[in-house]
């Protein structure tokens, strides 16, 4: 059978097609290799500068921190220390218990809650000003968790 001008020209159509399909499918599997091995060669260099992260960090010179600025941790604890401290913020804490420390030279920790009722009876609780003065004369103010329920 002999071929016809047209017939040869489709022929030659497809095998370009095919041709150029291959061609596509050779450069998308050439693109995923390189993308494959960049992140493989990424992934090693990451590793090594993983590796190699202790040693450069001891070769850096110490950065000076003064570990308790405030010289709270130097100081010693007393033998039969006496911890005293008082939660939730009531008034009685500043009106009360604040002027009997202070008169026996006793410290004491108040820690101020936030329970919903510090806001609609503002008498129950100390105000901001009292926490203030009793920050002033050496009383440590806390922050409360806001309840005492176990979760």
């Amino acid at each position: 059978m002999r071929l016809k001008p047209k017939m040869l020209v489709k022929l030659k159509i497809k095998r370009r097609s095919k041709d150029r399909q291959l061609h596509r499918y050779k450069e998308r599997f050439i693109m995923k290799v390189q993308g494959f091995a960049f992140r493989i060669t990424l992934l090693v260099v990451v590793i090594l500068v993983a590796l190699a992260l202790p040693m450069i960090t001891v070769a850096l010179p110490p950065i000076a921190v003064d570990p308790d600025p405030n010289l709270v941790l130097l100081k010693p604890i007393p033998d039969k220390l006496v911890v005293l401290t008082f939660d939730d913020g009531p008034a009685s804490h500043a009106t009360i218990v604040t002027p009997i420390l202070k008169s026996l030279g006793f410290g004491g920790s108040f820690y101020i809650a936030d329970f919903d009722s510090f806001h609609t009876r503002k008498d129950w609780y100390m105000t901001y000003r009292q926490m203030k003065a009793m920050a002033k004369d050496g009383f440590e103010i806390g922050n409360h968790t806001v309840g005492h329920g176990a979760g």
